[in-house]
């Protein structure tokens, strides 16, 4: 059932496209050209970073995987149709809720003991990582990604979480000195392209003016 970190990292990041799909279904939200280029090199990018990365993972893993991925692209709609809506609120909540469905997931599967242990024995460097978790990378990361999401196309904003394994694989070759392949360096460097075609075109103007499908009107 597990799936290695670099390469459910990978797949997650499929959520830019769904999400980008799942805007011009309900909100009419075409991408231009350059946002459709961008992100198709973008992907490129991630599928050749998905190539390099070892491990074979089943196919209930990257099945579970892709689900995610689709769950986090629903997230982002919700999130889109409630343009009023206070953004680190919206992160609070939804946690809150996450946690509450996965409490009784982890008790199962982990058992009470394996937990209580494992919280005795955590190191200051494991707490450290709880909170840097919790509040730079959850709460305040989360509630940019909120705001940014309400405020503009999809396809603007979420082919840079296609970033986020390229900038993971790199941090681990500066910081415990990993090699990387020449398939992952042309990977990160194709989601980088992907990303300036789609950031250094004109601009369109933000979409919270904008009157959605599912805005309720009186």
């Amino acid at each position: 059932w597990g799936a290695p970190a670099g390469l459910a990292s990978v797949v997650l990041q499929m959520q830019a496209i769904i999400t980008v799909a799942l805007a011009l279904v309900l909100f009419a939200e075409r991408p231009t050209k350059a946002e459709i280029a961008g992100l198709s090199v973008a992907a490129i990018g991630l599928a050749v970073i998905f190539s390099g990365l070892a491990g074979g993972p089943g196919v209930w893993a990257m099945a579970l995987v892709f689900t995610a991925a689709t769950a986090w692209s629903f997230a982002n709609i919700v999130n889109k149709s409630a343009p009023k809506s206070n953004p680190i609120g919206f992160v609070v909540w939804t946690s809150a809720i996450a946690a509450a469905l996965m409490l009784p997931i982890i008790l199962v599967v982990d058992g009470v003991p394996s937990i209580t242990a494992t919280m005795a024995n955590m190191s200051l460097w494991g707490w450290g990582a709880v909170l840097y978790l919790a509040y730079p990378v959850s709460l305040f990361s989360g509630a940019i990604w909120s705001r940014l999401i309400t405020c503009y196309p999809a396809a603007t904003v979420t082919p840079f979480a296609l970033l986020t394994p390229a900038v993971g694989l790199l941090s681990s070759a500066i910081v415990f000195g990993e090699r990387l392949s020449g398939t992952i360096l042309f990977g990160t460097a194709a989601i980088c392209i992907g990303l300036a075609i789609i950031t250094l075109t004109p601009r369109r103007q933000p979409a919270h003016n904008q009157p959605t499908s599912l805005e309720i009107t009186s």
